[in-house]
């Protein structure tokens, strides 16, 4: 299965990725590309089962596991393409609010009917004590819970153990109207 995706680049062009065995890739959906010689977020624009393209690269990772834009978003931008002749990756990103993309995070939820004696070491145990308590939580909160505690790894075996899931998503960009501060006599 392929995906042809734009990036926010000016370049008028879609670019054809293969989607990796076990990802599941939606229209409008933000997903993670190699492109040239970086790793940029590209939007999935259209699926197929077959590409012109002999030998695609894969599609990273995808950013969230829901679109970001809908078939209409998608549709506009063409319009805006054809009409005012600008790059598609450009009409098609300005439907996203500034700073998405550099908020990215992961969701760690418990599975249900866990194994439970997959959970041997104190930290893993005590990340499960924190999600059993307080459900699903995202990496920053883990951050916060379990300050000074190396916890990526065990969270890495906890999912390899089929004990947790581990989603990416994310955040909701804090963008804050500009403040002038002025001062009179």
């Amino acid at each position: 299965m392929y995906a042809q995706v734009v990036i926010n680049e000016p370049v008028d062009a879609a670019f054809d990725y293969h989607i990796p065995d076990g990802m599941t890739i939606q229209i409008g959906q933000l997903v993670l590309v190699e492109f040239r010689t970086a790793t940029q977020p590209a939007l999935v624009i259209a699926l197929s089962a077959t590409s012109a393209i002999v030998r695609t690269k894969p599609i990273l990772e995808a950013l969230d596991p829901q679109p970001v834009v809908t078939a209409e978003q998608i549709a506009l931008a063409f319009w805006l393409r054809d009409h005012y002749l600008a790059p598609l990756g450009m009409c098609l990103w300005s439907w996203l609010p500034p700073g998405m993309t550099a908020h990215r995070d992961i969701l760690i939820a418990l599975v249900d009917d866990y194994p439970g004696e997959q959970v041997i070491e104190a930290l893993e145990s005590e990340i499960v004590a924190l999600l059993e308590q307080r459900g699903a939580l995202r990496g920053a909160q883990l951050d916060h819970a379990l300050a000074g505690k190396l916890w990526r790894p065990a969270v890495d075996l906890l999912v390899k153990a089929e004990v947790l899931t581990k989603t990416p998503i994310l955040v909701p960009p804090r963008a804050k109207p500009r403040v002038i501060a002025t001062a009179a006599l």
